[in-house]
């Protein structure tokens, strides 16, 4: 399914290079990034150091779509989490506070359900941003293939449900 001439042209790229170089990219708050995604097993995004990740959310998001709206979707959202960083930023320093105003410590299991739970908001605001900016053409390339999506949501607002319910 075409999105727009611009994302048509992008997925388009991405299906005949699978070495492209990393995309610049702007955020809304004025923050220069790089993101890449290819047909390979890693993606690439970050600000002034690239971190190269296996796509799992990607994987599991898009595992039965077409590959052009695979590509496209993974791009927006890689460019979703360089987008929403300050949110992802200010939530973690919050359940930081929290667990250090309530206990007065941080043991290692606190460390790894904050990291967790952080880590799974900024998963679920980045494709948030994808359906931001998509709109109505992100429910048109998932049809009847829903599941997927909904499956996710449930998963990461859990993840973050498990820290709300541990303090």
């Amino acid at each position: 399914m075409r999105i727009d001439k611009n994302t048509d042209a992008l997925s388009n790229r991405l299906l005949r290079d699978k070495t492209s170089r990393p995309e610049d990219v702007k955020t809304w708050f004025g923050l220069s990034g790089k993101v890449k995604v290819n047909n390979g097993i890693l993606h690439r995004a970050g600000v002034i150091i690239i971190i190269p990740h296996p796509p799992i959310v990607n994987w599991f998001l898009r595992s039965r779509l077409a590959k052009s709206d695979k590509l496209t979707l993974s791009y927006d959202h890689e460019f979703g989490h360089l987008q929403t960083m300050p949110i992802f930023m200010i939530y973690l320093l919050l359940l930081f506070v929290i667990q250090w105003r309530i206990y007065r410590s941080f043991d290692w299991l606190n460390i790894v359900i904050i990291v967790i739970a952080s880590h799974a908001l900024w998963e679920f605001v980045s494709e948030l941003s994808v359906i931001i900016k998509l709109r109505n053409s992100y429910f048109d390339i998932y049809r009847k293939k829903l599941i997927n999506p909904i499956i996710f949501a449930f998963i990461m607002i859990g993840l973050n449900l498990i820290y709300w319910w541990k303090i």
